[in-house]
């Protein structure tokens, strides 16, 4: 038996409620050579039954189980990594979809292109909605441009290009996957893309569930505030293969603001979160505002540097 031309990986923790509609969508596409690398993070609820089921059913559906939890879709990602045969990684969280030729029509344009990522359309979806938004190629670029990889690093600092898209599995084993922190697939998707020699786009669409409220984006937890862990370690990236000033200077500016939006939602959420939550939120700021106080100094960005310094402290009520 031929190895799968692609593997698909899905980080699963109690997301009964949509594996069914995730593995419909999967069983259905007109690619049939694939993988799916199911990852569990020990599930409470019916979840680890419904896709050890399905993997009884259909051999392409793989099942592997977190030796211990990890506690995000992070964890399973570096996890399951090491277990992806597929020549082209493609990752989904439990509750996205895509369209029947999705994997088709990635795989024959990666092939076609010979090109290190293929960037599908993206719809913010929310089910029963007509009017979802929709992310396509970006800045009059279409799906017959080939872009280089810094490029493609430019375009998704503000997600004009988003980070659900196809990558070589050699290639991403060779950037490296950091899963240190909450957000790190996001530091990771952009990553990979500088390394990238062509870049191509793709007619087809991945749906981004955006009306799962039990999400761990969707409710305000301490953990939530990592997201600037993961714009510091960009902005150290960029720093150190010399981007131009003034791109590091926009970032490094959103990184401040972030800091204080952070504030602000803690606050806000204080009424939600005990002592304990509290803690770990102030000691997170605290420690993401170090980290940007740090490559300030470094690479003398000063503006904000004293805001930063004195105004971090979480006002809770």
């Amino acid at each position: 038996m031929s190895p799968p031309i692609v593997s698909v990986l899905v980080p699963v923790y109690n997301g009964e409620k949509y594996l069914g509609m995730l593995i419909d969508c999967l069983i259905k596409q007109t690619l049939t050579n694939f993988e799916v690398i199911l990852v569990d993070d020990q599930s409470e609820d019916n979840s680890l039954q419904i896709i050890e089921h399905q993997s009884s059913l259909d051999t392409r559906f793989r099942v592997l189980r977190m030796p211990k939890k990890g506690g995000n879709a992070v964890k399973g990602i570096k996890y399951g990594l090491n277990y992806c045969n597929g020549k082209y990684f493609f990752y989904m969280s439990q509750d996205d979809l895509i369209e029947h030729d999705t994997l088709e029509k990635l795989v024959t344009t990666a092939e076609l292109q010979n090109v290190d990522a293929v960037i599908p359309d993206m719809e913010w979806f929310f089910a029963n909605s007509p009017n979802n938004r929709k992310t396509t190629p970006p800045n009059g670029l279409n799906y017959d441009s080939i872009i280089d990889g810094t490029t493609a690093f430019k375009l998704a600092m503000p997600w004009k290009i988003h980070g659900f898209y196809l990558r070589k599995t050699h290639l991403l084993r060779e950037v490296g996957y950091d899963d240190s922190y909450l957000t790190g697939d996001e530091c990771n998707s952009r990553k990979y893309l500088f390394f990238c020699n062509r870049v191509a786009f793709c007619q087809t669409t991945f749906y981004y569930r955006q009306d799962n409220t039990s999400a761990l984006t969707k409710v305000f937890r301490p953990h939530i505030i990592e997201d600037i862990y993961s714009y510091v370690h960009l902005l150290e990236f960029m720093y150190q293969n010399s981007f131009d000033r003034e791109f590091i200077k926009k970032w490094h500016q959103h990184s401040v603001d972030l800091i204080f939006y952070y504030r602000r939602m803690a606050e806000q959420n204080s009424a939600t979160l005990d002592d304990t939550d509290k803690k770990s939120a102030q000691n997170i700021l605290y420690e993401a505002r170090n980290r940007l106080l740090k490559f300030s100094r470094n690479s003398k960005l000063f503006k904000g540097y004293i805001r930063l310094l004195r105004k971090s402290k979480i006002n809770w009520q």
